[in-house]
């Protein structure tokens, strides 16, 4: 039986610098937004006097190369950053007040985190692949009542004024003739942005970037305007009208006007950011001969849109989600 495709990050030959330079920034107000979260939801902190930072403790997990973790550092006086991955923690940037370790997220954590101690929990573009509701206890186990857990994820971009290159990354993750049977269920997950999930957790936001991606029935409901319709997007619009359809999770569905990730890319970054891919690091390992075809798409993306240089930068809107949610202050099952 193959393994999931979220273990190709795991394995020791995954090439964690090239997906470290090839994968979008998540921004920094989102911590911001954090702290203001956790203003209005939580009870107060046991932060010492004159400390610069926000949260006590913060908790990464599957940190990855630690692009999360990195905005944590600043916010947070202990961050413990946790990954699956040896190759991924490798690469990840030392930091005087980051614990990284090798732990699963549905537990056990690092030994050195009491139960109930933890402020903030964050997960970026990883909770898809976690085992449900496994993981969602042991967040309720270590987060203190009235923490806050943020969630980001985002999946494959749209290039503005081109749309025939979008749609042909799009088809080239879909479709049975590429990728599209190579993915696990997670995938189906993160292409909706997890918007289909009730989440066990109190005061559910989620902030959707493009802000064409929320639906117009959740647009009228929660602008409180009963003739409002979605902005325009540059996503697919397959991929639209899947992200529309499930928008059907718990909480307030809500639009953002900032970018949540952010990443232009050249046709040689789409390239290798494509090799990244659990999915097509699967299908390279079920067809050898077609290795170079990562290579070879981009270069009919490129023809599609009359580029010549694969040097030239290309617009992106990545389309993803921020969720915020707070620990009930009640015992959970």
């Amino acid at each position: 039986m193959p393994q999931p495709v979220h273990s190709a990050f795991a394995l020791d030959d995954f090439q964690s610098d090239v997906y470290q330079d090839n994968r979008p920034n998540y921004e920094s107000w989102l911590t911001g937004k954090m702290i203001a979260y956790s203003l209005s939801h939580n009870i107060g902190r046991a932060i010492p006097h004159g400390s610069p930072h926000f949260f006590n403790v913060a908790v990464d997990l599957a940190t990855g190369t630690g692009q999360m973790t990195a905005l944590l550092s600043n916010v947070a006086q202990q961050v413990y950053a946790m990954d699956v991955s040896v190759p991924m923690i490798a690469a990840a940037v030392p930091r005087p007040n980051v614990t990284y370790s090798i732990h699963q997220a549905e537990g056990p954590w690092n030994p050195a985190i009491a139960p109930h101690s933890v402020d903030l929990v964050t997960v970026a573009t990883a909770a898809h692949w976690f085992k449900r509701p496994d993981v969602w206890q042991q967040i309720h186990r270590m987060l203190r009542p009235g923490g806050t857990l943020a969630l980001v994820n985002y999946i494959f971009p749209g290039f503005p004024g081109r749309s025939r290159a979008t749609a042909m990354l799009w088809a080239l993750a879909d479709s049975d003739n590429y990728l599209g049977k190579y993915w696990d269920q997670g995938r189906f997950d993160a292409d909706t942005l997890l918007g289909s999930w009730d989440l066990p957790f109190d005061g559910v936001k989620r902030y959707y970037y493009p802000a064409g991606l929320v639906s117009a029935q959740n647009c009228r409901k929660n602008s409180g305007d009963p003739t409002a319709k979605p902005l325009p997007t540059s996503t697919a619009p397959d991929h639209l009208q899947r992200i529309h359809e499930n928008q059907t999770g718990n909480g307030l569905h809500l639009p953002s006007s900032s970018p949540i990730v952010r990443m232009d890319m050249s046709p040689a970054q789409i390239e290798d950011s494509i090799r990244t891919w659990s999915g097509y690091k699967r299908f390279c390992d079920a067809h050898p001969d077609r290795a170079n075809l990562a290579h070879e798409y981009v270069e009919k993306m490129m023809a599609a849109e009359g580029c010549t240089s694969w040097n030239e930068t290309w617009a992106a809107d990545w389309n993803s989600v921020f969720i915020l949610a707070t620990n009930p202050d009640r015992p959970t099952a």
